[in-house]
This record gives C-alpha cells, structure tokens and sequence, in this order.
C-alpha cells in the first residue's frame, strides 16, 4: 500500500480533475449564453450588418465545442473512476478503496518481472504484495487513469484558451470599429439605410433578408425611424423634397397602445405616434453593448482555464512522479530480498553437497 501522505495526494487528484472540468463547463455556458443573446437579435441577418456578427458566430462556436469536451471529460471520468472501483472491489474484496492490483510489474532499470514465481517464498511474498498494489508500470511510463488523462486533453484545452484570446481581440478591434475615432459603422448603417430605401420604392425578391425588410426590423425593435431621425425617410434626392408623412414606413409608428408610446420620444401624427429618434445611435450601443460583454467574459475564462488547468496538470504530474519514485524504491526493496534468499539457497545447496 501506498504511505498514507500519499495516498491521500492521490485521493485529491480527482477532485482537482473535477474543478478543471466544472471550470469547463461553467466558463462554456457563459460565453455560450451570451453569444447566442447576440445571434438572437432580428437583425443578425442583416446585409451589411451581419459581418458584425462573425464574432459571436465564432464564440458561440469555441463555447459549444468547449462545453462538449467538459462534459465528455466529465463522463468519462466517471466511467473511469466506477471502473476503477470495481476493479479494485474485485481484485481485494477486503479493502475496496484500494486502487488497481497489478499481476505483474516491471521495476527498476533492468526491468525484472516480479511475478508468481516469487510466491513460494514467504518473505518474497509479501514484499511482492506491497510494490504490486500500486498503480504505475515503470517500463512504460503510464500511471493509473487517474494521473494519466490530461495528457489526452491538453491539446484541445490549448486550442480553446487561444480561441477565448482571439474572441477577446477581436472583440477590442469590433469596439474600435463602433466608437474609435475612425468608427466605420455609422457608414455601414447609412449605406443599408440608402440600400433600404431603394428597395422600398422598387422591392426587389432575393433569397436572403433585403436591406428594406431588414430596416423593418431594426426600426420595430429598437423604436425608432431612419437613421438620424424620421426625415432621413423623406429625402428623395439632393433638391430635398418631402414626401407626406403618410408615406412613412409603418415600422416608424409606435404598434404600442399610446400609454406606452408616449414613453418613448414620439410625436402624434393624426391618430398614430411617429418615433423621432434615429437608429444609428441604438444600434451602436447595442452592438457596443454584445462586444464589451465579451470583452469582459473572453479574459476573464481564460484566466479561469489556464489557472485549473496548470493546477490540475501540476498537481497531477508531481503526483505520478512520487508513484514512480516510490514504485522504484520499493522494487530495489524486492530485488535485495530476492538476492538474499537465492544467497540462501545457494548456501543450503552448497551445504547438502558436501554432506
């Protein structure tokens, strides 16, 4: 059996596998609940608007792939660890919290087999009994399932903590695209809005969302009319003539009973309520709104990530070091245990022939 310090390490591995792996789980489901309260917007669709949304495509994606791999992870761990178990249970059914009763171990730089034939000695015995209880196989260099199952899943964990800094670079590039002071997305609504208009007059049936059915949208949504304000509508080319009012875009009219429409900045027009506010400023906070999120959250799960993952790696690898080691030291027991009583044997047979 393993000396009681490290038998309690090795109890501990576990519970540091399922930190990392709730840490999976947990920073997945995060950034997964944002990403796709991004992709649900109505207007995700948009020409023009839609390249703004790549981004949170792209972190929808790595959180999913994230969540699972944690919850594969978290399976099989606990496959592993019933097997284990039952394992154990089977092969000492005196002492079930045991680990893995290896039949057959190799030890040492010269790799001996220590094995059954040892077992008609009493004292080979016994000392055979206490290094093959252990979990390790020198030769090869693998430990038991316990210390051994990060290996396969550090690649992808490296995969995803680059995935979470590109989302969050990316995100500081989207912020200075909405706000810095060379801001393209002003243009880029002006451009669908001139596009919109267009259509309006002369519609136009295409298999993806037009810009005027898109404009549609983003003006019910966010209440609002045009991109400035609602004469934006009303302009029809340089000599700035007005249309009738009339003419407007029922998405400009608040659907709203008045109680609520007089809640937002409205004028009333006949019997209906005009939104006065543009667009342009709304859409901006609320892109502006989905990418500090993740500006927020992309740092923070991968801090959190690298942080379990090291622990957990760390931990796990000291751990099959002290096995391997103490493996070794127990083996060299063996070998002089075995060297002494062939010593004794070549004794006793010198002593029957000069009888």
């Amino acid at each position: 059996m393993f000396p009681k310090t490290l038998d309690r390490r090795i109890n501990r591995l576990f519970t540091f596998h399922l930190l990392f792996v709730f840490t999976l789980i947990g920073t997945a489901a995060i950034g997964l609940s944002f990403s796709l309260k991004a992709l649900f917007e109505p207007f995700r669709s948009c020409p023009v608007l839609n390249i703004g949304f790549i981004l949170f495509w792209f972190y929808a994606v790595v959180s999913a792939c994230q969540l699972c791999l944690g919850l594969s992870t978290l399976s099989a761990l606990g496959v592993r660890s019933w097997k284990s178990r039952h394992s154990a249970t089977k092969s000492n059914p005196n002492n079930p919290g045991h680990l893995v009763d290896v039949k057959s171990l190799f030890v040492g730089r010269s790799r001996h087999m220590i094995g059954k034939s040892f077992q008609n000695n009493s004292q080979l015995q016994a000392s055979y009994e206490r290094v093959s209880r252990t979990c390790c196989c020198v030769n090869t260099g693998k430990c038991s399932d316990q210390t051994g199952w990060l290996q396969s899943i550090t690649v992808l964990a490296t995969a995803l903590i680059l995935g979470h800094m590109t989302t969050f670079i990316w995100s500081c590039s989207l912020q200075q695209e909405l706000v810095g002071n060379r801001s393209t997305f002003p243009s880029r609504i002006m451009n669908l809005f001139i596009e919109a208009k267009v259509q309006s007059l002369e519609p136009q049936k295409t298999g993806s969302m037009s810009a005027a059915e898109c404009w549609v949208r983003v003006q019910h949504e966010l209440e609002c009319c045009g991109p400035t304000n609602y004469t934006d509508w009303l302009v029809y080319n340089s000599t700035s003539q007005y249309d009738k009012l009339e003419d407007l875009p029922k998405s400009c009219f608040c659907s709203h009973q008045p109680v609520v429409c007089n809640q937002s900045n409205v004028i009333q027009v006949v019997d209906r309520y005009l939104y006065t506010d543009g667009c342009t400023h709304f859409l901006t906070l609320r892109m502006q709104r989905h990418s500090i999120a993740l500006i927020i959250i992309a740092p923070f799960c991968t801090i959190l990530l690298f942080i379990t993952f090291l622990s957990d790696l760390i931990y796990t690898l000291r751990t099959a070091y002290m096995i391997v080691i103490y493996t070794e030291n127990s083996a060299c027991c063996v070998d002089a245990v075995k060297s002494e009583a062939d010593d004794e044997d070549d004794a006793t047979n010198s002593d029957s022939s000069f009888s």
